[in-house]
């Protein structure tokens, strides 16, 4: 990645205390030419005791806004 950007963090959703899901991003910029914009979700887990509950699609969300911030437009 070039110097303008940190870069993405995974996060983690907790409930009671207990990871129950994860997402890893990542944004380009600096590999095989793709534009600094380009982003991608690389990995979703969420435990099975707490799917169907909302957990992916909070991370999502705030793994997409964190990435606008940076600059991404496109995932």
């Amino acid at each position: 990645m070039t110097g303008k950007r940190s870069p993405l963090p995974s996060l983690v959703a907790e409930m009671e205390g207990k990871v129950v899901g994860l997402i890893l991003g990542d944004a380009s910029g600096w590999e095989y030419g793709v534009p600094e914009n380009i982003g991608g979700i690389d990995t979703i887990r969420v435990d099975p005791a707490y799917q169907r509950k909302g957990v992916a699609r909070m991370l999502t969300e705030e793994m997409l806004n964190y990435m606008k911030k940076l600059g991404v437009d496109s995932v």
